[in-house]
C-alpha cells in the first residue's frame, strides 16, 4: 500500500530505512525501483560520510578507513538483493559470501553484537536462501548448518536446513 515509515532525523539511521527500502523493492520485484533506490541510498550514503570528514578533514583517512570496515552488513545486503532481483544470482552470492565472511570474523574477534543482533539475519542464512532457491541443495544445507554454527537455533535457519533436507 506504499505506506511508510518516518524517516529517522539522524543521517546513519536514515540510512538504515533506506537500505530497508531498497531490500523491500527487490524483494517485491520491482527490480527498477529497487536499482534506482539502491543508486539514491548509495549516493546518500557517500554524501553522508563526505559530511562526516567535513567535520574533522585531518581525519578523512581514518573516518574513510573506518566507515569502510565499519559499513553494517545491511548496505551490502540492499546491493546483493538487487543483483538477485536483477538475475545476477553469482555476483550476489559472492557479495554475501563476503558479508557472512566479515560477520563470521567478527563473532570470532567478539566485535559482533549479538544480543540482540546488530542485523536481521546471519548473513550465511542468506546465501543458504539464495542457494535453496536456485536448487542447490548440498550448497544449501552447508550454508545454514554454518549459519546455525554462529546462532544455534535460529528457527529461519532451520526451517531453510529443514526445507534443503526435504527437497532432497
Amino acid at each position: 500500500d506504499d505506506k511508510e515509515l518516518p524517516t529517522p532525523k539522524e543521517p546513519p539511521l536514515a540510512l538504515f530505512k533506506q537500505a530497508a527500502q531498497v531490500i523491500a523493492l527487490a524483494e517485491l520485484g520491482r527490480t527498477q525501483q529497487a536499482r534506482e533506490a539502491l543508486k539514491a541510498f548509495q549516493a546518500r550514503s557517500r554524501a553522508v560520510l563526505e559530511e562526516e570528514i567535513a567535520k574533522t578533514p585531518d581525519q578523512a583517512a581514518k573516518i574513510r578507513k573506518d566507515a569502510e570496515e565499519n559499513e553494517p552488513a545491511l548496505f551490502k545486503t540492499a546491493e546483493a538483493k538487487v543483483l538477485l532481483a536483477e538475475g545476477k544470482r553469482l555476483d550476489a552470492i559472492r557479495l554475501l559470501l563476503d558479508i557472512a565472511e566479515k560477520e563470521s570474523l567478527a563473532r570470532e574477534q567478539h566485535k559482533y553484537a549479538n544480543d540482540p543482533p546488530s542485523d536481521p539475519w546471519p548473513a550465511m542464512r542468506l546465501v543458504g536462501d539464495v542457494y535453496l532457491a536456485g536448487g542447490d541443495l548440498g550448497s544449501a544445507i552447508d550454508a545454514y548448518k554454518h549459519a546455525l554454527d554462529d546462532v544455534p537455533n535460529d528457527a529461519w535457519c532451520l526451517a531453510g536446513l529443514a526445507k534443503a533436507y526435504a527437497a532432497r
